[in-house]
This record gives structure tokens, C-alpha cells and sequence, in this order.
């Protein structure tokens, strides 16, 4: 079958901020890309990639870390567990952040907008609890290394899992204050009915179609939302002052180790390694904390001003793909073992060195 490109055209009614063309091979259809398209295929491309990714840190975990590295298994293990969570749920939700006419309005575009009011909510509220775990969760493993090298106490498994759960509980209350503040009532779901016709030509999608459910709505200006939000951004700015401490302290030991036992040392190898996969995933979040910041901020201002944050969450769902990205590439052992060619590379030209030495050291 002949397949062409036809022309390109836009629809006066379609909103130009939110929508992308591509020609259609067949009958010269312009095939339309609407957000819920977008986001459900950003959506499946970091579940796909996420799950890849994750089992295979998992099996480098038990099968090729070095000896300091294991000592440190369970703050990978943490990592991959929260991180397959967020998957499931991003799965199951696809959650669309929309700020019109006023109102904060959370869509789900995945298998959980099929359930009735109230199940669907609280699979909304379940992808909630999982991104703001996982963003509190990441001071648990500087607490962990804090006390192991600066203090030279080991944490027990039991400490560990206290800390885990309390930060799993104070997001709780969060959740809790949040559905206080967001589950809708009589009067919430007649707006939303209203509001569905709205938001379909908004996204530019059939008005009769189910392709989208709107989960949560309430007004910009409620004081409960705000109240939420001062109380989980309250708690975030302990636990990132928690890092930025702990952070710092083993920075300055890691760096006396280095200086008085020489840089070849494999713990202080392992452990500049370590420090810098959890500084960039701990830097990750603090682009969601700044998203929800703007929002806050841009969901006072003219619709025309906030088109953009419908696309505000298709880059936080990659997190959980990015994490096990990042400690594959920087552990060494793991990306030798992703990577064998550039490992057979080291060794040749190691070959061709008389001593071999520097260069070894300095490329693997």
C-alpha cells in the first residue's frame, strides 16, 4: 500500500497550547495528538523502561556488587521497592494535573478512571501518598550512612524501618488532610459533570467520551488545599534540611578519608559513588517540590497563563526510570557489566601500556 504525508491543518476550535498534529498515511486524515495521548504514551514508556531498569539493578544488587557496596544493599533495595510502587500506580492512574477556570483538577487516564466513585479516588490519593514518599523517603539513607561513617554506629534493620515508617505515616496524615480537603462532596460531583463537557473541548476530545475521568476538583483559593500544602511542604523542608546536614558531614569525612588513605581506596570509592547517585536523586524531587510551587503560584492567574501545566506531570513520572538509570551508570561494577565493551576497551589499551598501572587506574 502507497502510503503519503497530506497537509497538516489545525482546527480553529482546538486550543494550539495543548495540541499536536502528525499527517495520517491513510484517506489524508490528520491524526490528532491530545493530551491524554500524550501522557498515556509518556506514561507506558516510563512504566516499560522503569520496570526494565529496576529489575535489572536488582539483580546487579545480588549478583555484582563489590564488597563495600553491599554494605549499602538495603538503600538500594529501598530505592528500587518505592520506585516499582510509583510504577504500579503510575500505571494504574496516569494522573493529569489541570489548573481552568479556578479550580485544581487531578484526571486520571489509566485503568483506575473505570472504577466507581469513591475507589477511583482513592487510587488517586495511593499515587499521592507514593510521590510524596518517595521524595521524604530519600533522607533515611543520609541519616543511615551519616551515623555508619561520621559516628561509626551501625543502624539496625529495625531503626532503618522505624524511620521508613514514619515518614510513611506523617505523608499519611498528608493524604488524610488532603482527601479532608479534596474529596468531593454532592456539590463537588455536580461540578464535576459540568465541568467534564468543558474540560473535553478544553483537551480537545469528544465530549461523550470516557477516554478521560476527572478525579478530584476544588477551588484554587480553598484554605484546606493551601493547609495541605503548607503542612507537606512544611515536612519536606525538615527532611531536605536533614539531608543537606547529613549530606555535608559525610562529604567532609569522605574527603579526609581520601586525603589520608589515598584515592585508590575502594571505600572511599564506593562511597563518593554512593554520595553522588543519592544527591541526584534526591535533586530529582526538588523539581516536583518547585512544579507544585508554580502551580500554587500560576493557579491564580488567567487560564491563558497556565495552559502549560497540563503537561506539568509527564516529566515526574520518570523518576522511578531515572533512579535505577543513575546507579547503573555510576556504580562501576554495574556498568561494566551493562557496558562489557568498554571494559574489553580498558583492557586492550591496558595491554598496550608497559606498566599497564596508570592507565588502569585511571580508566576503570
Amino acid at each position: 500500500m502507497t502510503q503519503h504525508l497530506c497537509q497538516v491543518f489545525i482546527p480553529k476550535r482546538a486550543p494550539q497550547y495543548f495540541i499536536l498534529y502528525l499527517a495520517r498515511t491513510k484517506n489524508c486524515e490528520p491524526k490528532m495528538i491530545t493530551i491524554p495521548m500524550l501522557h498515556k504514551f509518556n506514561c507506558w514508556a516510563c512504566v516499560t523502561l522503569g520496570l526494565c531498569l529496576n529489575a535489572l539493578l536488582i539483580y546487579l544488587v545480588l549478583r555484582r556488587s563489590a564488597k563495600e557496596m553491599k554494605v549499602y544493599s538495603r538503600i538500594l533495595f529501598q530505592t528500587c521497592f518505592i520506585d516499582l510502587y510509583m510504577i504500579t500506580v503510575i500505571a494504574l492512574v496516569q494522573p493529569i494535573y489541570v489548573v481552568y477556570n479556578g479550580f485544581n483538577t487531578m484526571i486520571a487516564d489509566g485503568p483506575s478512571k473505570d472504577f466507581p466513585h469513591p475507589y477511583n479516588f482513592f487510587f488517586m490519593m495511593a499515587w499521592f501518598w507514593g510521590l510524596f514518599f518517595s521524595i521524604l523517603s530519600n533522607c533515611v539513607p543520609f541519616v543511615y550512612r551519616y551515623f555508619l561513617l561520621c559516628e561509626l554506629k551501625q543502624m539496625s534493620l529495625k531503626l532503618y524501618a522505624f524511620l521508613l515508617f514514619l515518614l510513611a505515616f506523617l505523608v499519611l496524615i498528608f493524604v488524610a488532610g488532603f482527601t479532608w480537603a479534596a474529596f468531593p462532596g454532592e456539590a463537588e460531583m455536580g461540578v464535576m459533570r459540568e465541568a467534564h463537557e468543558s474540560y473535553a473541548k478544553y483537551m480537545n476530545i469528544d465530549p461523550g467520551s470516557d477516554e478521560f475521568s476527572i478525579i478530584l476538583i476544588m477551588r484554587t483559593d480553598s484554605i484546606r488545599w493551601l493547609l495541605s500544602c503548607a503542612y507537606i511542604l512544611t515536612v519536606q523542608t525538615v527532611c531536605y534540611t536533614i539531608i543537606i546536614y547529613c549530606g555535608f558531614k559525610i562529604k567532609e569525612f569522605v574527603k579526609r578519608s581520601t586525603e589520608s588513605c589515598g584515592r585508590q581506596n575502594a571505600a572511599n570509592d564506593v562511597n563518593r559513588q554512593l554520595s553522588f547517585i543519592l544527591m541526584l536523586q534526591t535533586s530529582l524531587p526538588v523539581a516536583e517540590a518547585t512544579f507544585v510551587l508554580v502551580c500554587m503560584i500560576t493557579s491564580m492567574l488567567p487560564n491563558k497563563y497556565v495552559y502549560f501545566i497540563g503537561f506539568g506531570t509527564m516529566p515526574m513520572h520518570w523518576i522511578p526510570a531515572l533512579n535505577p538509570l543513575i546507579t547503573i551508570v555510576v556504580v562501576k561494577p554495574y556498568r561494566h557489566f551493562c557496558t562489557p565493551w568498554i571494559k574489553r576497551k580498558v583492557d586492550a589499551k591496558t595491554d598496550q601500556t608497559p606498566n599497564g598501572t596508570p592507565l588502569t587506574h585511571m580508566m576503570s
